[in-house]
């Protein structure tokens, strides 16, 4: 070792010393202590706080309209099926009408049958 060479202590120092220095540094031009910095992390935190009421917002508006289309498909599968009801209920009074009017069909048959074999009855006689 020279003499101008410095010794492992002074390396040492010397290195304390630049880490020091740097950290001073960077403390010294840390966002934290420029002007504004205050305001700038409440208007973050305000857009932060705006978003995620939006979010909710949105969130609660789907939920809603998914409330909604339950509903509107519950009560149409309801029209559905009261459509049907009547439908079916329209048909079974049709068919009632129907067999109503074959029996005064064949009543009416048989009643002129009859008369008819009365008549015949009596002329034979």
């Amino acid at each position: 070792m020279s003499k101008n060479e410095p010794s492992h202590a002074e390396r040492m120092q010397m290195a304390a010393k630049a880490k020091q220095a740097l950290l001073a540094r960077a403390q010294a031009n840390a966002p934290s202590n420029t002007p504004g910095f205050a305001n700038r992390q409440a208007e973050r935190a305000a857009q932060s706080k705006a978003r995620e009421e939006r979010r909710e917002a949105r969130a609660a508006e789907k939920a809603a309209k998914m409330e909604r289309d339950a509903a509107e498909r519950e009560a149409a599968k309801i029209a559905k099926q009261l459509e049907i009801e009547a439908e079916q209920a329209a048909l079974e009074a049709d068919i009632e009408t129907k067999a109503a009017e074959a029996e005064l069909l064949k009543a009416t048959q048989k009643a002129a049958r009859d008369a008819k074999y009365s008549a015949r009855k009596a002329r034979s006689r």
